[in-house]
């Protein structure tokens, strides 16, 4: 919940010019914040943060130089799997302990999902019609038509 507060306000002092625009802005958010159920200390605590910032350190572009060498851990999203993240956060140490896994894998794995092929998909796609429909030439000299065979 901190960092939707934080993140408003950051928005808010980059794209107001002057402090006083900001400081409307900020009880704006502040007041719409309370209303959607934030507590008011978190969100102020959070606000207090972002005035401390300068806004010309802000507008500047930052690049990412940080390059990260974790390995993906790509699955299938269904919902029927188990909590990954839990599970590999629990036998961590055995990764660690195992020295052909430390050569695989030197820091925490990313969790990652790839969304899970659906009716739309396979209906849609070329690729996947040619599986489904074949070629009836049980007519010979007529037209040939295409029958449904799943």
């Amino acid at each position: 919940k901190n960092s939707i507060s934080f993140g408003l306000g950051i928005r808010a002092r980059r794209i107001c010019s002057t402090d006083e625009g900001y400081f409307k802005q900020r009880e704006k958010i502040k007041t719409n914040l309370r209303k959607c159920g934030y507590p008011n200390n978190e969100v102020e605590d959070q606000l207090v943060k972002v005035d401390k910032l300068n806004r010309s350190d802000l507008l500047n572009y930052r690049k990412n130089n940080k390059k990260c060498n974790r390995v993906p851990f790509v699955l299938n999203y269904s919902r029927g799997l188990p909590n990954i993240h839990q599970i590999l956060k629990k036998r961590q140490k055995i990764l660690e302990n195992s020295d052909r896994l430390k050569l695989a894998f030197h820091n925490t794995l990313i969790v990652a999902f790839r969304g899970d092929k659906n009716l739309k998909d396979i209906l849609v796609h070329k690729k996947h019609n040619n599986l489904f429909f074949k070629k009836n030439d049980h007519y010979a000299g007529r037209v040939v038509q295409k029958m449904c065979y799943v």
